[in-house]
């Protein structure tokens, strides 16, 4: 059950938008798992329940948080978020350190900021 640095970061974020929505024992269990780092084995023994209950249990989980996303996208909004405003300020450090207000960068830039607001 081994996941990819890029895969364990994106549960992380997932539970960081959406842990609040599953259950104590979920929680616990993601907790211990992915922001702990503990084994199958070591949280089966701190929980006294099977390996295999844990695996199922973190499986559930991981499920659960990409069904959230997939039908609320709280995360991807984020990113998105996040990168248009990286484009925005990166925009503006330019202008002000060349004072060169390209009329087309900042079209560009208000055409996506508004379609970001639409599609709100």
């Amino acid at each position: 059950m081994p996941l990819s640095m890029n895969s364990r970061n994106q549960m992380i974020c997932l539970f960081d938008c959406y842990g609040n929505l599953l259950t104590d024992k979920q929680r616990t269990l993601f907790n211990y798992y992915f922001n702990e780092d503990l084994s199958l084995a070591e949280i089966s023994d701190m929980m006294g329940v099977s390996r295999q209950a844990v695996h199922n249990s973190v499986a559930r989980c991981e499920e659960a948080l990409k069904s959230y996303e997939k039908n609320l996208g709280v995360l991807a909004r984020s990113e998105e978020t996040d990168a248009l405003l990286d484009d925005v300020i990166t925009a503006i450090e330019k202008s002000l350190d060349s004072n060169d207000w390209s009329e087309k960068t900042y079209g560009e830039l208000l055409d996506r900021l508004r379609q970001f607001r639409k599609a709100e």
